[in-house]
């Protein structure tokens, strides 16, 4: 997306932010098993959930802990970290919804300096290849 210099397209996703202690190195979705995802799906399909280019694999790529892990047979999340009120209230399932992904981030990645740069970098990829940015 030409050098972070891209406006605003006409799609939306939404990021809900939390933490986790269970499991300190692993990053968690939760997206309802890509439910609160419908519209991105339909565009995409499920790899825009877990293909390389899709958050998780963007994270992957850049050396974190997933799970879902790209290599799963299905969009099934652990159950903890499923997709809370957040991403059901607002998710693309809902008539006035948009895409909706609950990220739910282990304490020792928290503590990792390169973490805020290489979520930053994987947004932007993210949004870019999946025309939330335009090019």
């Amino acid at each position: 997306c030409s050098r972070h210099q891209a406006a605003i397209s006409t799609g939306w996703v939404l990021i809900d932010i939390q933490g986790q202690a269970d499991e300190p190195d692993i990053i968690f979705g939760g997206t309802q098993a890509g439910l609160t995802t419908t519209a991105l799906r339909k565009r995409y399909g499920a790899k825009a959930m877990q293909g390389e280019n899709s958050i998780f694999g963007l994270l992957s790529v850049k050396g974190h802990q997933v799970y879902p892990k790209l290599t799963a047979r299905s969009l099934m999340e652990d159950s903890r970290f499923a997709g809370g009120y957040t991403v059901q209230t607002y998710g693309s399932h809902q008539s006035q919804g948009i895409d909706a992904f609950q990220l739910e981030f282990g304490i020792r990645l928290r503590k990792d300096p390169r973490l805020a740069s290489d979520f930053a970098e994987v947004l932007i990829g993210f949004m870019c290849d999946h025309d939330f940015l335009s090019r």
